[in-house]
């Protein structure tokens, strides 16, 4: 009886890797799809095409989720360079057998978006786990529970971006350096934990969702008050002012409380800016813009443009802009 040849494993590899290859560059829709269908025809080619496969995939150490589909990136730390060498969607056959090859190595977890009906416990229970080092979740919505509490007991985070609120930040076990959070605005008095810091964040980043009738003179130097007492070791500082209701007249109002010396408990060491820039809904005319702005206009640069810059003190400056 002959035997079946054996297929060249090096060469096997060779081909997989041609058939990923440009998954981080633009392709059209078609040419996405067509790349995945080829991707999961080889790997059901054969056990050894299949092993092959996985084994390429074992390079992964960062996966971003997105509503279509899940990247597979290789992060090297060493230049700042994120390049995507694969995706799987939600339905294919291979989904899960990939996510547990590369689970272990996983060090970077974006999730921005889901596709109706996706079960992000199972993902998660997957891919974040205890030394993953960059984690960035764009909605608490988008997460469960059980999910929340294993982020939060996670140690091994040194960037984090979640939208916390203030009364959950004392649940965060991880000492990252770096740190971004969006909350809301209104909820700051009420939300403040009592005699708590977080030390260890040098680089912060801040999302602010705005309510114009909250946002007043007393309440953002209230608000950066809490800012200095929570993390009182910052070297960098970025903190975004949106609208709840992006209207020219929401962010114009916002442009017009803040000042410098609302911003005089931030130490002189730290650096960064205030920033605001947003395209609000636009105008049928020109007389409809200065009727939008008659009696109102002292930040009015140019025409359907707003603009505010001042600094704070030596580089730290807040740059406000809002066009329509």
């Amino acid at each position: 009886m002959l035997k079946k040849p054996a297929l060249n494993p090096e060469i096997l590899y060779e081909i997989f890797e041609t058939i990923t290859r440009g998954c981080d560059q633009f392709l059209s829709t078609e040419e996405k799809e067509q790349r995945k269908k080829n991707i999961e025809i080889f790997m059901a080619s054969g056990r050894q095409p299949l092993n092959v496969g996985l084994n390429f995939f074992t390079r992964i150490n960062s996966v971003r989720v997105l509503c279509d589909n899940i990247e597979m990136c290789i992060d090297d730390d060493s230049d700042d360079e994120v390049v995507t060498i694969g995706e799987i969607s939600y339905n294919s056959l291979f989904l899960k057998p990939i996510l547990n090859v590369i689970g272990p190595s996983i060090r970077g977890f974006c999730l921005s978006n889901l596709p109706e009906g996706t079960d992000i416990d199972d993902i998660f229970e997957v891919l974040v786990n205890e030394g993953i080092e960059n984690v960035n979740i764009s909605s608490s919505e988008i997460i469960t529970e059980k999910c929340f509490s294993k982020l939060c007991n996670l140690t091994s985070i040194k960037v984090l971006s979640y939208p916390f609120t203030y009364s959950q930040l004392p649940l965060i076990r991880s000492k990252s350096r770096e740190f971004r959070f969006g909350f809301d605005f209104a909820e700051l008095i009420k939300e403040k934990p009592e005699n708590f810091s977080m030390p260890w964040v040098k680089d912060l980043h801040i999302c602010a969702d705005v309510e114009l009738s909250d946002f007043t003179a007393k309440s953002v130097e209230y608000f950066v008050k809490c800012i200095s007492e929570i993390f009182p070791n910052i070297e960098d500082l970025c903190i975004q002012f949106e609208p709840s209701n992006p209207t020219w007249k929401s962010a114009y109002g916002i442009m017009k409380v803040l000042e410098p010396h609302l911003f005089k408990s931030i130490p002189l060491s730290v650096k960064g800016n205030i920033e605001m820039e947003l395209g609000v809904e636009e105008v049928e005319s020109l007389d409809a813009f200065y009727k939008l702005t008659e009696g109102d206009n002292e930040y009015v640069a140019d025409i359907y443009l707003a603009l505010k810059k001042f600094e704070i003190h030596e580089d730290f400056t807040a740059y406000l802009m809002v066009r329509c």
